[in-house]
């Protein structure tokens, strides 16, 4: 899965991937002696095999398979952890907003997205290392400062296949900025697949982000980390 990824990114992001893959296997998954993960059994996950959605294979849904109203007119949509271009709102988003695939990132915008996948690292968190391994596709949101965006949603829908989903998602909030992101996991079908979902919260000096974060994947194994490095106020 890695080798099908190396021509589209850059050689450092190629080096993080191998380090925390190497990380992954050399941790294992988490038992119950281990504090964070004793009331947590992922017994399951260990004794079942799953394979990184591909994005060529991602089947094409509709609005009727998203289980929630839109909360907002900014909706953005990833299926199986790949973004999904009819289901998302279309025009252009409001002045002040920036998004980037992270499978479409160039080599002048990746630096925001290699710091967090570089942060994740010193992490000594299985699961945050194994999205970073096998991610594929996500979105990066940059408000700018004393930028006050409407709400923005951001779908991740499962299709119902018994696969392994890293889905990313990484909001930087400058200074100021404030801003209202609603972060959904749902299934358009009983899956009895993986999701091992990260998000990254970067809000520097006085920006304020409001997050909520929504499982309705309620049949599927879900594992979600959520970082944030807050500055000052």
């Amino acid at each position: 899965y890695q080798a099908t990824l190396q021509d589209k990114q850059s050689a450092r992001v190629t080096s993080i991937r191998t380090e925390a893959l190497n990380s992954v296997k050399a941790m294992g998954l988490p038992g119950p002696r281990d504090e964070q993960w004793k009331y947590t059994n992922v017994t399951k996950i260990k004794g079942s095999s799953f394979k990184p959605a591909n994005p060529q294979q991602t089947p094409k849904l509709n609005a009727k398979d998203i289980p929630t109203s839109a909360f907002g007119a900014l909706r953005i949509v990833f299926v199986d952890g790949h973004y999904d271009d009819g289901l998302s709102s279309k025009g252009a988003l409001p002045q002040g907003i920036k998004a980037y695939r992270i499978s479409r990132l160039s080599a002048e915008e990746v630096s925001p997205f290699v710091d967090a996948l570089e942060q994740v690292l010193n992490q000594t968190n299985v699961f945050a290392l194994l999205n970073t391994s096998f991610l594929h596709d996500g979105l990066l949101l940059e408000i700018e400062a004393e930028c006050q965006t409407p709400a923005i949603e951001v779908v991740f829908l499962d299709s119902g296949r018994a696969e392994l989903s890293c889905p990313r998602l990484i909001v930087k909030a400058a200074s100021n900025s404030k801003t209202e992101i609603i972060e959904t996991h749902c299934s358009s079908a009983p899956s009895s697949g993986l999701t091992s979902a990260v998000t990254d919260i970067q809000a520097e000096r006085g920006a304020k982000v409001l997050h909520y974060r929504l499982q309705l994947d309620d049949r599927a194994h879900h594992i979600g980390n959520v970082y944030l490095n807050a500055a000052g106020d």
